[in-house]
């Protein structure tokens, strides 16, 4: 797995995660942008935060395949320096 962020402020952020979990894949990215990975990955997904904030699930099948979304907690709930609740019961 390989983690990426690219953007200058926090809100035109776009984060790209990249997940080689078989052979063969690609080592770019469905949305074309400026950031590859060094070996060849399956899935990929692409979020971002500006514009209520979304993102995608792609899969590589010789091309890549979209048909995912991505469901994104903007909320105050998700604080820099804040904890997650107790769930633990």
């Amino acid at each position: 797995m390989a983690v990426f962020a690219q953007g200058g402020s926090s809100d035109g952020v776009k984060y790209l995660i990249f997940f080689n979990t078989r052979s063969g894949g690609n080592s770019g990215n469905p949305w074309g942008r400026a950031v590859n990975s060094t070996v060849y990955h399956d899935f990929f997904i692409g979020s971002w935060v500006n514009g209520g904030g979304s993102g995608q699930f792609w899969e590589w099948i010789g091309s890549w395949k979209h048909d995912h979304g991505i469901s994104i907690d903007l909320s105050d709930r998700c604080q820099r320096g804040g904890s997650l609740p107790d769930t633990a019961g």
